[in-house]
């Protein structure tokens, strides 16, 4: 659960960099020409879509990590009792640790980071839009 924990913690940190540069990456600009504008548009919406395709995998890793360290658990339990069946609940779930791990690592942009960078250079666009219109 520590590795986790660490691998959560270091991904988030590289999350705030990386979504904030693709988040500025994707943000319409004064003077970017229609086919530009297209390309920064699909950018945003590839990335958001990775994102939500791996929070669905996270959940579906979480949902069947669950099952099957139950399953594991029973099973273990009433062909060699219960002393196995612990022993087959800890194995389980330092397995699934380190699936979460790895899960974890495989997802470093954060959806919400791209989204709020990318807002705010859009606001910060319109603002000198505006100010060059004076």
């Amino acid at each position: 659960e520590k590795t986790h924990s660490v691998a959560v913690t270091i991904t988030d940190k590289i999350s705030d960099v990386v979504g904030g540069t693709v988040g500025r990456a994707a943000a319409i600009k004064e003077g970017d020409t229609t086919s530009k504008k297209k390309a920064r548009r699909l950018l945003l919406a590839s990335s958001i879509a990775y994102a939500e395709v791996a929070n669905g995998a996270a959940e579906g890793y979480e949902i069947m990590v669950k099952s099957a360290k139950g399953q594991t658990t029973s099973f273990v339990a009433k062909k060699y009792g219960e002393e196995a069946a612990e022993l087959a609940r800890h194995t389980a779930g330092a397995a699934a640790n380190f699936g979460r791990t790895a899960l974890t690592a495989r997802r470093v942009v954060n959806v919400k980071t791209m989204a709020k960078s990318a807002g705010k250079q859009m606001v910060k666009e319109q603002i000198k839009a505006s100010l060059k219109g004076k």
